[in-house]
């Protein structure tokens, strides 16, 4: 599982542990990221969907300026 850290450009900040899957809105459509991809993907700075054991988290990409990741141990 793995925690996500967002930054938006007034400095609002939002944080998201437990995540195991993450899809990308892109300009081509979707993109999947799951398990170790998630660490290794080039994740944009785009509205994403973040899924935990315990539901789904809908994460703006308007004005986001950084996304930190970190594996959980």
């Amino acid at each position: 599982m793995y925690s996500f850290h967002f930054v938006y450009s007034d400095g609002r900040v939002y944080e998201a542990s437990g995540i195991t899957r993450v899809i990308v809105s892109t300009p081509a459509g979707t993109s999947e990221f799951a398990g170790d991809n998630i660490l290794s993907a080039r994740i944009p700075l785009r509205t994403m969907w973040l899924y935990s054991q315990n539901g789904v988290i809908t994460v703006s990409g308007e004005n986001l300026t950084v996304i930190d990741v970190l594996r959980e141990e």
